[in-house]
């Protein structure tokens, strides 16, 4: 689904993107974007880093950038957990 949006540049040249819009592409604070121009368009890509596992201790440890905030991703396995549990007891 295309979603279209007006927005406004301020005096300092920042644009505030839309919640609805930071949300569909899992846009976060401190996410870093391309930003391009072609033909008088522009155009903002997220830029994704790769993960990386190393080794510190014996443990593997691995380096990513999260694309969305921890405490959602938190809530969203605890309520997983629980509804599992759940139904384990109702059995």
């Amino acid at each position: 689904m295309d979603l279209k949006f007006q927005t406004q540049i301020d005096r300092s040249g920042r644009v505030t993107l839309p919640p609805e819009l930071l949300s569909n592409l899992q846009l976060s604070p401190e996410m870093n974007l391309l930003i391009s121009e072609k033909d008088g368009k522009i155009t903002l890509e997220p830029i994704t880093e790769e993960p990386m596992l190393v080794e510190k201790d014996g443990v593997l440890v691995l380096h990513a950038q999260l694309t969305n905030d921890l405490s959602n991703i938190v809530e969203k396995e605890r309520q997983k957990r629980i509804a599992d549990v759940m139904e384990d007891f109702y059995k």
